[in-house]
């Protein structure tokens, strides 16, 4: 009976026990906050979560820290997160942190308040209830996320946690954390005044932690910003404090070289080679080391004032340091600059390049000493070949990127004009051959390329020779490999050996290349040439010579004929323009802006390129203060263009606004006779018309006066008088647009005379400024566009396609663009221009094609144009009406 009894109470224990286990679990749901739950979920989120997601974020940090590979040629950071270079080597153990923080804020986080007592409650109650979150490993877990996300560069779901993190727990330790880590995200997105703000307010913020971990965080970032933005003293200050409380050794070491860094930077050089000597005894990383020895030497040499180069040229004998030879030349080049022997430095900098293959950056660097040298003896075309290779192998993170950039492409453009320059002089001059030398010197030519061929072809095939044989070595000695990879029978990316020789020759020859697209080209950023740029290279149609090996391929390029030599002409001058545009604006080079315009002036006296030029070379003068020069130009250019508008500019300050008053003034009685003419008003029309003549002096306005007064010549419309007025205006200003639309007067009137109703209908009075009266058969539309361009009948037509078709190749090469000749009526020929996806490319060509006016002694006038609306001009054999209609829709043409 006792045992049952016994038994009994046992069994009634476990059920209660379990019943109350099973109320408490009940009792602990997100929702209600009592001590109970808070103690279960502060220790399930503890243990089971928390703890994990530490573990996970630690691991990715380690891997991060040891793996990195870092830019020895500028300071390093003193803090890795949210670096692009760091999250690449840590973003597994990152997610798996993430995921961890994730799912505790899910499951237990504790926003609900307490049930509210019915005593008064203390000054510390009153705190506990105004929490935004009572389980302080939620408000952990939402700063470890942050973080997280900033390891992975994972920037703005990074900043929303860490915004949510400062925003909710402003008062604990997490919200000041958060804030620091917001502070260095500004600053990793080039915001450095807000992170500067930041840095500032959690400075002074009388709740600033004083760990050691807190002091390391802060003085670590703040110091990197100091750096970045090129305040190296200040930075020196923060990063002696990170380094002072930095824990983990990789941490500590790096911490160190880059303090180092800053301290030879602000010519603390005795500190510094301290500095480098302690890291090259203690780095865990032989990089580092390595790197802390070689940086020692080098500040030796600067120390001493004299080349230390022996002890590093030993270097270069270790067959451990083979991996190394771009940082030993780099080096050298640091110590043999501090010598003040300039020229071996150079030469040392493009060793370094050349033997840099995995380290980008400092292959980078290395052409960036090479083109500022150049920059700085003022050899630009030199510093644009090695700006344009810097670019190629620097990130877009590197510091001041920008700058370099627009510097490069600067330079670039200056490369390139003076590349053009070269070739169409140098076209000219085998043109200029006699025809015995220039075969011979085509054929020379031709020689070389068919030798360059032959050497090409035993290189390659030696090469496949060497790729062969190492690949049979490396299968014999391959002892892992299966029966079937041995065979060949794998696929190559499940084959290992191949697999391994594939990764190594890519490596010897290309070296370690960032996957994206157009890794083998130079400029990967540039995937499209501009619409508008110039490019002297011909479309690869079916039309022209395309083997290098024969004749044809050299002689179609020469400009044997004067059509063909204004256009290489025409592109020399742009060229020139271009370099003393790129001196002048970009590179503040004022003496070789000026040497460009002269040149240009100089070349081509004959052409209205000249007194521009020269005018131009004058402002260049003033805006670099050399009055000399300034004077000289000033006289050169009253003395050579007395007429010009730049010599009255010269002359008269007020040049400018004295035509602007008469164009106006111009317009005015333009406008008027125009008025009175279509009122028929003829007399006083023809009158108003003289007056404005006699203004403009056989300026613009003079063709559209002169036009009024042929139109109003004679008693009526369609009279003998008017009709000899027309013809003779015609032929005065043949190639204008005023005369193309004379001669569409004179066609329509030729029209109406063979319908017998010549005087029953008046023809369409309108001048290029107005075009009020237009024929409505005209409509617009979408689609595909052509652009055509009227110009007067007899000339050497073949010749006039020609020039059309070669502002077509330089305009853009690969739209592939056709010109067509048609005649419109007996006096005007149409040029169109073929196909264009819609019209507002075809307007950008016709805009350009106006301003370029390739043929010359032909004044263009050119529009876009449907091929629907083409159809009906040429049956309406009216140029100018279409023209009104052009006008009238609003479109921008330049005359």
């Amino acid at each position: 009976m006792a045992n049952y009894l016994g038994l009994r109470s046992k069994t009634l224990f476990s059920i209660s026990l379990t019943l109350l286990i099973v109320a408490a679990i009940a009792s602990c749901s997100t929702k209600r906050n009592t001590a109970i739950s808070r103690a279960y979920h502060r220790t399930t989120a503890r243990f089971n979560f928390y703890f994990n997601a530490e573990q996970a974020y630690n691991a990715g940090v380690e891997a991060a820290t040891t793996k990195v590979k870092l830019d020895y040629a500028r300071p390093l950071p003193f803090i890795l997160t949210g670096l692009p270079e760091a999250a690449t080597e840590c973003g597994s153990d990152m997610d798996r942190s993430i995921e961890k923080c994730a799912a505790l804020i899910r499951l237990h986080s504790i926003t609900a308040k307490p049930a509210p007592k019915e005593r008064k409650l203390t000054e510390k109650e009153n705190q506990f209830q105004k929490q935004n979150e009572f389980n302080p490993w939620a408000r952990k877990a939402w700063l470890l996320m942050g973080k997280a996300r900033l390891w992975n560069a994972e920037y703005e779901l990074s900043q929303q946690a860490l915004e949510f993190t400062a925003r909710q727990f402003k008062d604990s330790y997490e919200g000041w954390e958060a804030q620091l880590w917001l502070a260095r995200l500004s600053a990793l997105n080039g915001d450095t005044l807000a992170a500067t703000e930041k840095m500032l307010a959690l400075d002074s913020m009388a709740t600033k932690p004083s760990s050691k971990y807190a002091k390391f965080l802060f003085a670590g970032i703040y110091a990197d910003l100091l750096t970045a933005m090129g305040h190296y003293e200040k930075a020196k200050e923060y990063g002696e404090i990170a380094a002072q409380n930095a824990q983990r050794g990789n941490e500590k070491t790096r911490c160190r070289m880059a303090l180092a860094a800053l301290y030879e930077i602000t010519g603390n050089l005795p500190q510094a080679r301290r500095e480098f000597s302690t890291v090259a005894k203690k780095a865990n990383s032989y990089e580092m080391s390595f790197n802390a020895k070689v940086k020692k030497i080098a500040i030796d040499a600067k120390i001493k004032g004299r080349g230390t180069a022996k002890e590093l040229e030993k270097m270069l004998h270790d067959e451990k340091n083979i991996d190394f030879f771009d940082q030993i030349y780099y080096a050298l080049g640091e110590v043999t600059l501090a010598s003040g022997d300039t020229s071996n430095a150079m030469t040392f900098f493009q060793k370094a390049a050349s033997a840099s293959t995995a380290n980008l950056m400092l292959k980078g660097s290395a052409f960036l000493r090479i083109a500022n040298h150049h920059l700085a003896q003022k050899k630009y075309l030199d510093a644009a070949q090695f700006y344009d290779s810097a670019l190629a192998s620097l990130p877009s993170s590197y510091a001041n990127y920008e700058t370099l950039f627009t510097r490069g492409n600067a330079l670039g453009r200056l490369g390139q004009a003076a590349q053009t320059i070269a070739r169409e002089d140098s076209l000219q001059r085998i043109a200029m051959l006699p025809e015995e030398q220039r075969v011979k010197l085509i054929d020379n030519i031709i020689e070389n390329v068919k030798e360059q061929e032959r050497l090409q072809q035993l290189e390659t095939e030696k090469e496949q020779r060497d790729r062969q044989f190492a690949m049979q070595n490396q299968y014999r000695g391959s002892g892992n490999v299966n029966t079937q990879s041995q065979s060949g029978g794998d696929w190559y990316f499940y084959n290992p050996a191949t697999m391994s020789f594939g990764r190594s020759d890519f490596k010897r020859r290309w070296g370690s290349r960032k996957l994206e697209d157009n890794w083998r080209r130079k400029n990967r950023h540039d995937n499209f040439a501009s619409p508008n740029e110039a490019n002297p290279v011909s479309p690869t149609d079916s039309t022209r010579e395309t083997d290098a090996k024969k004749r044809e391929f050299y002689l179609q390029n020469l400009p044997q004929n004067d059509s063909l030599l204004a256009i290489s002409n025409a592109r020399i001058i742009r060229a020139l323009r271009q370099m003393g545009d790129v001196y002048r604006y970009d590179l503040n080079a004022f003496p070789e802006a000026i040497e460009r315009f002269e040149t240009l002036a100089a070349r081509f006296a004959d052409r209205d390129d000249a007194p521009e030029a020269l005018y131009f070379a004058y402002l260049t003068a003033q805006e670099g203060n050399l009055t000399e020069k300034m004077e000289q130009l000033r006289a050169s250019i009253l003395s050579k263009y007395p007429e010009s508008s730049y010599a009255h500019r010269l002359i008269d300050p007020n040049y400018i606004q004295n035509v602007q008053s008469l164009s106006a003034q111009l317009e005015r009685l333009h406008d008027s006779a125009l008025m009175a003419l279509n009122e028929d008003r003829r007399d006083e029309a023809k009158l108003l018309a003289d007056q404005g003549l006699a203004l403009s002096r056989d300026g613009d306005f003079a063709p559209q006066f002169e036009l009024l007064i042929a139109l109003a010549t004679g008693k009526t419309a369609g009279s003998s008088e008017q009709l000899q007025a027309l013809k003779a205006f015609a032929a005065k200003r043949q190639g204008t647009p005023q005369a193309l639309y004379a001669q569409d007067v004179l066609a329509s009137m030729q029209r109406l005379e063979l319908q017998g109703n010549l005087h029953d209908e008046t023809p369409i009075v309108e001048s290029e400024m107005d075009s009020s009266s237009s024929n409505t058969s005209f409509k617009e539309s979408g689609g595909k566009f052509w652009v055509t361009a009227a110009i007067p009948t007899g000339g050497n037509i073949q010749e006039q396609k020609f020039s059309i078709l070669s502002f077509c190749v330089d305009w853009n090469v690969n739209l592939n663009l056709e010109v067509f000749d048609s005649p419109l009526n007996d006096n005007t020929t149409l040029l169109t221009v073929k196909t264009f996806d819609d019209e507002n490319t075809a307007q950008a060509f016709a805009n350009d094609l106006d301003k370029a006016q390739p043929i010359e002694g032909v004044k263009l006038t050119v529009m876009p144009i449907s091929p629907d609306n083409f159809n009906t001009m040429v049956e309406q054999k009216s140029f100018s009406q279409y023209l009104a209609f052009y006008r009238k829709k609003g479109n921008s043409h330049k005359e």
